[in-house]
């Protein structure tokens, strides 16, 4: 993956990895896994496929990171219109999709 290089290196290898063995967000250590594997030599596709993710995913990462440090790679809060359904009317529709399955 050409183009977009590592620029911040505050945190090594090391530390992502302290960090990452920490981590009780799968999510957040898989990405930090992502990018100490970029940091430490692995080509950025096999560093993708290593944690599941596509080559794109991975350079997203890089550029969150890039721009703001570790703590671009925390899960952002998603905002927007809420589900339409009432919880009643979302639990009916649970149950008639069930029914139909089984």
């Amino acid at each position: 993956m050409k183009g977009t290089a590592i620029n911040k290196h505050h945190h090594i290898t090391k530390e992502l990895d302290q960090f990452v063995s920490k981590c009780r967000n799968e999510c957040w250590a898989r990405k930090m896994r992502g990018i100490s594997m970029a940091l430490s030599g692995m080509s950025r596709t096999e560093a993708a496929r290593s944690q599941g993710v596509s080559a794109q995913a991975l350079r997203a990462w890089i550029i969150m990171y890039n721009m703001v440090g570790i703590e671009g790679l925390l899960p952002c809060l998603r905002v927007g219109r809420g589900c339409r359904l009432s919880e009643e009317d979302t639990r009916e529709l649970v149950t008639n999709v069930v029914l139909v399955l089984t």
